[in-house]
């Protein structure tokens, strides 16, 4: 029996999994907003890789689609769509078993998610608040209620989810 390679690549491995069980405009809406550009280009580029491999297997390289480098304002989603459409050519022909095993890096993974869950789900309670009070009241409870959450839970905000200028600015009114 024929060993499998393992790749790690966080992106790749949700796609993987997720892939059967998520519409394809809802794994394209979350791959471009919970992964960087960085990751997102990687994938794309292993992914290729890993499928031109399998095409030169089976004597089908013809059939590998063209990539072309993705430039300008939508490159990211260009490049989740290059994702996607290699994905589901793999799938459609049954190759989807031929590629490596993706997998992701368990450890640091799961404290970012929870980190970025955390810090989202404040971020909903501020909004919650601020659409429940009138126009006229919205500006100072929402303020008070956005301070408020800032200071309970700086601690778990992780790095790349701080205050933006706008959030710094509502602070300190």
């Amino acid at each position: 029996m024929e060993q499998k390679s393992v790749v790690i690549n966080e992106a790749l491995c949700f796609l993987c999994n997720k892939y059967d069980s998520i519409q394809h405009n809802d794994l394209k809406t979350i791959l471009v907003s919970f992964y960087s550009d960085e990751e997102l280009f990687t994938a794309r580029d292993l992914l290729a890789k890993a499928a031109q491999q399998c095409f030169r297997d089976i004597g089908a390289e013809a059939d590998m689609p063209r990539l072309p480098k993705r430039q300008g304002d939508n490159k990211i989603k260009q490049t989740v769509d290059d994702i996607l459409k290699l994905f589901t050519l793999m799938d459609e022909r049954k190759l989807r078993e031929t590629l490596p095993a993706f997998v992701s890096n368990d450890g640091f993974s799961m404290v970012s998610l929870a980190r970025r869950v955390e810090a989202m789900e404040q971020r909903l309670v501020v909004m919650e608040g601020r659409a429940a009070v009138s126009p006229a009241e919205g500006n100072r409870v929402g303020v008070a209620e956005a301070a408020g959450m800032e200071d309970q839970h700086e601690s778990v905000r992780p790095p790349a989810l701080q205050p933006t200028t706008a959030d710094s600015d509502v602070s300190d009114l």
